[in-house]
């Protein structure tokens, strides 16, 4: 079974040039150093370097990338260091949580960011992107106070509400909107005669299964 992270080794093109900007500008810790790599630990986590000739030319299209966590305290003096450092900026940020998205010397795609993967979730779940969301078992490790409980009849409109509302979180034209209200719309009727449930975090409907 797997236990978690050990390590990410990346490739480097000029291993000085490297080293210092994982050591000056991200502040990750140093380990050792030898003629073809390095090791530093970016808190508790291993993270190493090797020198590689046939290093990345240009940032890969994709979106892979290793986001480093960081606190809010920390965020902005360390997003004003990346920057000044001359590192390229690929992507603004739209999820929850402080992020910043850069580049390293070898365009590698990085990000500091605040938050968590509970924290994440939580916001998911107060606002779900789509709604073909499928949540697993996590109750041994998600906030206490979500509660799952039953609807009540007087939460129909609420809920046909926030059913709305999840769904326009993509760019629908706001007339299709309209054709899909009836089939978001939940009654009544719904609740008494099939098992609603709905999920609450802090006291606040956050999502619901019908």
């Amino acid at each position: 079974m797997i236990t978690g992270l050990n390590h990410i080794t990346i490739a480097v093109k000029d291993l000085e040039r490297s080293f210092q900007f994982y050591k000056e500008i991200l502040e990750f810790k140093p380990l050792i150093r030898h003629s073809q790599g390095a090791y530093f630990l970016a808190g508790d986590f291993w993270f190493c370097m090797d020198l590689d000739s046939r290093t990345r030319a240009a940032p890969l299209p994709e979106y892979t990338h290793f986001a480093f966590s960081v606190s809010s305290e920390n965020f902005e003096n360390l997003s004003t260091q990346i920057k000044k450092s001359g590192a390229k900026i690929w992507k603004e940020n739209v999820s929850e949580g402080d992020s910043l998205y850069f580049m390293d010397p070898d365009e590698h795609k990085l990000e500091i960011h605040v938050g968590s993967w509970k924290t994440r979730i939580e916001s998911i779940m107060k606002r779900p992107w789509s709604d073909s969301i499928e949540y697993f078992d996590v109750s041994n490790s998600v906030d206490s106070s979500i509660v799952i409980r039953p609807a009540h009849d007087h939460e129909a409109c609420f809920l046909s509400g926030l059913a709305v509302r999840s769904k326009s979180y993509w760019p629908y034209p706001p007339d299709y909107l309209e054709k899909c209200y009836n089939v978001l719309k939940v009654t009544s009727e719904d609740i008494r005669n099939w098992p609603v449930g709905v999920s609450e975090l802090n006291g606040e409907i956050i999502g619901f299964l019908l």
